[in-house]
């Protein structure tokens, strides 16, 4: 081992309880953040609807993806190379090169590009229609 490693390993071993005491609060707050979304999510079916839309989406485009492109190596690899195109991420380490490979990524961009053009500001709409009843209702 050389000195930088005995360094962090050594650092690691010194301050053990206190990163032990941060992790598990980190993992306290996200579990929190993660119910507060589940909460929020359970009022709202069309939000919950566009996510599985999404999913599905770039599974099954991720599929074909996999089956049409050389550069393709597994399933995962055409999930994810949809999933960073339809959310306009772009990491590009997974890239389509065939003939057909970079059309149907072209075509997802664009699909879910007008989804959320459309989708979203109806998504808006109906929140905002919903909370208007409610205030009326004097909930």
């Amino acid at each position: 081992m050389g000195k930088t490693q005995n360094a962090v390993v050594s650092y690691i071993d010194s301050n053990y309880p206190e990163n032990f005491m941060k992790i598990i609060m980190i993992l306290t707050e996200a579990l929190s953040l993660f119910k507060n979304l589940l909460n929020d999510l359970r009022g709202k079916r069309s939000l919950v609807y566009l996510l599985i839309l999404a999913f599905a989406v770039s599974i099954a485009s991720g599929f074909i993806l996999y089956i049409l492109d050389p550069n393709i190596h597994s399933l995962f690899d055409g999930i994810w190379s949809a999933w960073v195109t339809m959310t306009h991420v772009g990491f590009g380490d997974v890239v389509p090169t065939s003939f057909l490979g970079k059309p149907l990524r072209k075509c997802v961009d664009n699909l879910c590009l007008t989804a959320m053009i459309v989708l979203i500001p109806l998504n808006i709409r109906t929140i905002h229609v919903k909370d208007k009843i409610m205030c009326r209702l004097g909930w």
